[in-house]
């Protein structure tokens, strides 16, 4: 089932402004996966409290909202504290998914966009992500499909070469540097959610090839910001090129949504069960 959307027109206007909020603050690669993922998400009201599992830095959440969502959680505590810098949350907690330190039904929301791909006991965060949400409160989740492999740029570049070993290995070699652990269809994941306790309202694919292999072509050009990290302790050296070059307008045009029947990526819509007597 595909999400309602605005008009093709504005909704592509909206994005844009994403992309404006994130490339003073994310990589090339980054912004143009993030920018699809903040028009999903901001399609659904997100009753406060909201807790944003797997913040990381900070930057999707920012993007997002004006408002800081309630609290963010990360494993990582060095990540947490670039999260800090960018006020997106009023809370910012170091714990593992899969034991949260919050009483049950606690939220009223949860996000969780781009994590539980990294996480290898996938069922036990999405069990305790039930039992911190309040009865009939949203959950959304955004994770790589099991078309996001194949459509990297050098696992298509292998297949037409007809060489499927190296596409094979593009495939292997992405998923150890992105630390990936699920690229699984919808139903696996329907199967998960219904397990866990969740009503999946709607669901989608998104972020076809074309626009998959521009956000792997994009992570090779912004290879030199890991050193100005490492020098500067920032990965962006000029914040505000935005001001002077239309970079999101051109950016929009490679990050499309898709059509919603085939992508690197699902986006789910669900709804904790209400409990019966």
């Amino acid at each position: 089932m595909v999400v309602d959307a605005p008009p093709a027109a504005g909704r592509k206007q909206q994005q844009i402004a994403y992309l404006d909020r994130l490339l003073p603050h994310v990589l090339l690669h980054r912004a143009l996966a993030r920018s699809v993922e903040c028009l999903l998400v901001s399609d659904v009201a997100l009753p406060a409290p909201v807790l944003d599992l797997g913040c990381g830095d900070g930057t999707f959440a920012r993007a997002l909202s004006d408002a800081p969502l309630t609290v963010g959680i990360d494993l990582d505590r060095g990540i947490l504290r670039w999260a800090s810098r960018h006020d997106a949350h009023r809370s910012l907690v170091a714990a593992s998914g899969v034991s949260l330190p919050f009483r049950s039904e606690a939220f009223a929301s949860v996000v969780c966009n781009s994590t539980l791909e990294h996480i290898p006991e996938q069922q036990a965060v999405l069990e305790e992500t039930n039992r911190v949400l309040a009865p009939l409160g949203t959950f959304i989740l955004t994770i790589p499909s099991e078309h996001f492999l194949p459509y990297h740029l050098g696992a298509a570049l292998g297949r037409f070469l007809r060489v499927p070993a190296l596409a094979r290995a593009y495939e292997r070699w992405i998923s150890y540097v992105a630390e990936v652990y699920h690229c699984d269809p919808p139903h696996i994941w329907e199967e998960r959610l219904t397990q866990a306790g969740f009503l999946v309202r709607s669901w989608r694919y998104y972020f076809p090839a074309a626009s998959t292999r521009a956000m792997d072509a994009a992570q090779y050009l912004s290879t030199p910001s890991f050193l100005t990290r490492w020098l500067l302790r920032r990965w962006i050296v000029w914040p505000g090129k935005g001001r002077y070059l239309p970079l999101a307008r051109w950016l929009a045009r490679l990050a499309e949504e898709g059509e919603g029947d085939e992508g690197a990526f699902l986006y789910f819509h669900c709804q904790k069960r209400e409990r019966v007597a």
